[in-house]
């Protein structure tokens, strides 16, 4: 996979820099604290980073509608810039005593897209080679990339245009029943525990967004109780987690968490019916207040769910309306959304 993304970088004029020298790998080497993968050294031997690489208007116009893509390439840092990014990054994604216990907290960060957005690589414990997002040295998803290869094979396949990072997905958390790798489990069983005991807020925000992404997805309904967690970061990224999963038995649950009169949890759970989109979830919707809608474009989003889901749409007075696929009953889509702000191609006629 090196040897083919380095040449698909060279292909498309990448403006690589030349090798790293021995001298500079051993110096990263020793300032990271563990060994560096071969895939890694391989990729410095060939181009000690690249520049920014940007794309032009052409290419943005073309791409800007695309759902997960339309922000600048994760671009493989040079080693000097690697060493100073650790100099402030790595305090923030410092662990505590008892998050080390569970996870060696030693990473390299390797890539970042120039507007403020890192992915890091775990060197040691036991989500070794895993790669993780830092987004504005602030939110932190531990893993979103089982390996460097998956990592680097969703690099080549989003091209030139990269991604847009608030929409960037990986293999985690699981979308499906999936063999779940004995050294995850067994970090998920002591993070679980952890999260019953820690009192900081911080450590207890860390721990369950691992959790959150890490949970087989048979074990989905473990995430529910956290919808009603004491913190609403927490119960936040249950929410998400969630929905990315399109796990079905939650509806109920976030029917509730969006009644719930907490910070962030309403549109999180609002959010994850839609991404579930059975018939269950987008009725859990719509039995719930419009107040969750944060922008002018989540009616938008619902309504692309519920056609997803098998819904028709058609114009209405002065709203549009919507049938439920095993239904010839037209109701209002009573959420804030004219007909123009949905496709008029999706709507179909009411015969």
């Amino acid at each position: 996979m090196i040897t083919e993304l380095i040449s698909w970088l060279r292909e498309k004029g990448a403006p690589l820099h030349p090798g790293a020298t021995d001298q500079e790998l051993a110096q990263l080497t020793e300032a990271l604290g563990a060994p560096l993968p071969d895939d890694i050294v391989a990729l410095y031997r060939d181009h000690n980073g690249m520049g920014e690489w940007l794309y032009s208007e052409e290419e943005e116009d073309e791409h800007e509608a695309d759902e997960g893509y339309g922000g600048q390439f994760f671009r493989l840092m040079t080693i000097a810039e690697v060493l100073d990014v650790g100099n402030f990054i790595y305090d923030d994604l410092a662990f505590s005593v008892a998050l080390r216990a569970c996870i060696p907290d030693r990473w390299g960060c390797f890539w970042t897209d120039d507007e403020s957005n890192h992915l890091f690589l775990w060197l040691d414990g036991p989500l070794q080679g895993r790669v993780g997002l830092l987004m504005h040295a602030d939110t932190c998803y531990p893993v979103l990339f089982r390996s460097l290869e998956s990592f680097l094979r969703a690099q080549k396949r989003a091209g030139h245009r990269g991604f847009a990072y608030g929409a960037l997905t990986g293999d985690y958390p699981p979308q499906q029943t999936t063999a779940s790798p004995v050294e995850e489990q067994g970090v998920v069983a002591q993070l679980q525990l952890l999260l019953q005991d820690e009192t900081d807020s911080d450590e207890r925000l860390m721990a369950s967004r691992l959790i959150c992404l890490l949970l087989p997805w048979e074990q989905s309904a473990e995430l529910i109780p956290l919808l009603d967690d004491r913190d609403f970061y927490v119960a936040e990224d249950a929410a998400e987690s969630l929905g990315k999963r399109r796990y079905g038995p939650a509806v109920e649950a976030l029917r509730r968490a969006i009644l719930a009169k907490r910070p962030n949890v309403p549109s999180a759970a609002a959010k994850a019916l839609c991404q579930i989109a059975t018939p269950e979830a987008i009725e859990a919707i719509f039995a719930s207040p419009a107040g969750y809608f944060r922008s002018a474009s989540d009616p938008w989003r619902v309504a692309e769910a519920m056609i997803e889901a098998g819904y028709r749409f058609r114009p209405g007075s002065p709203k549009p309306e919507y049938c439920a696929p095993s239904s010839d009953t037209w109701h209002p889509f009573t959420f804030p959304c004219p007909n123009k702000i949905l496709y008029p191609e999706r709507f179909q006629d009411a015969s």
